[in-house]
């Protein structure tokens, strides 16, 4: 069906594809599908990009496209604070921040930023600030592309497994929740307390 987000998981040893739909508040999952990567001396760049083609055949990763995971030593998720003021001027804030990252890295870094969730806690708002080298987004886009796969975005792996879970609508009131995603080379952790997002991180 159309405008049905696919979720893509490129990893090291398997390219991972999900569709799913949003219905009634909770994530119903349509289909997914997963194509071994043969391992070999070649770089994984190499090895990757046939089962990448297979996938967007099969699975229809070329039409509205997916959004792709991110994860890896080239991407890094630090944490800041600002104050508890107005919302506006929270995005102010961290827009001024995001801006001196880049200058402070000569330009060779993509960041962005979310807020992150203590209900338990006033004070200071804590924000979850994602940068990745340049040439690493820039690869995997361009490697995506040479695949067939249309790309509507890229999302750290840890902020996709807290999404997943949220989506499903099986957090309860109180109760926190430790996510673990274990890949063959990286992993990737989400701290969730009352289905928000408390803190996430990624390991290679």
């Amino acid at each position: 069906a159309p405008h049905m987000p696919i979720g893509l998981d490129p990893g090291a040893h398997a390219v991972k594809a999900v569709k799913v739909a949003r219905a009634g508040g909770k994530i119903r999952v349509l289909g997914a599908a997963r194509i071994r990567i043969e391992q070999g001396e070649e770089e994984w760049s190499q090895r990757v990009r046939g089962p990448l083609g297979r996938l967007a055949i099969e699975a229809g990763l070329g039409g509205e496209g997916v959004f792709a995971g991110l994860s890896g030593r080239d991407l890094n998720l630090r944490f800041t604070q600002v104050p508890p003021v107005a919302p506006a001027k929270v995005r102010l804030m961290m827009q001024h921040e995001l801006v001196q990252i880049v200058g402070q890295s000569g330009g060779t870094v993509y960041t962005d930023y979310v807020r992150l969730d203590y209900p338990w806690r006033a004070g200071p708002i804590p924000m979850l600030v994602a940068l990745a080298k340049n040439p690493f987004v820039d690869e995997r886009m361009a490697l995506l592309s040479s695949a067939s796969v249309k790309v509507r975005d890229l999302c750290p792996g840890s902020l996709a497994l807290y999404h997943a879970y949220a989506g499903t609508g099986a957090a309860q009131a109180g109760e926190t929740v430790l996510l673990v995603d274990v890949g063959a080379a990286n992993m990737e952790l989400a701290v969730v307390r009352d289905d928000k997002l408390v803190f996430a991180r990624n390991l290679a």
